[in-house]
């Protein structure tokens, strides 16, 4: 939730318990654009595409078929989104989305903690 009733500067308080995946994070700034981008690759190549929240479940009560968007609710605090593509050969799939440096910024993950934010009115 963001706070934008002032102009001052805020911190995002994210929650960094999910982040045990190595030094470096990737902040995309604008991820409809970056999602277009995947996807445009992925039909390019004619593959099929999906992206999802993952939906964290209860695995001592969930009864039912998992797709490749449920979780167990003990990962919930890595709050995921998944773009998932089927794919039928053994061969791992790479796809060309270009330079994201317009909407993405590449940060040691220390600096997390460091990020903000605060509003900046429009006038038309």
């Amino acid at each position: 939730m963001f706070d934008l009733t002032s102009d001052e500067t805020r911190t995002l308080n994210l929650n960094m318990d999910g982040l045990n995946f190595g030094d470096t994070a990737i902040i995309i700034f604008d991820p409809k654009e970056f999602t277009r981008r995947v996807k445009t690759a992925v039909k390019r190549r004619k593959f099929s595409f999906q992206c999802s929240p993952v939906i964290y479940y209860d695995h001592e009560q969930y009864q039912g078929e998992l797709s490749p968007f449920y979780k167990s609710k003990i990962y919930s605090p890595q709050n995921e989104v998944r773009f998932w593509i089927p794919n039928n050969s053994e061969e791992d799939l790479c796809f060309n989305i270009g330079n994201i440096s317009d909407i993405a910024k590449l940060l040691p993950k220390e600096e997390i903690s460091k990020l903000g934010y605060s509003r900046t009115p429009i006038y038309i």
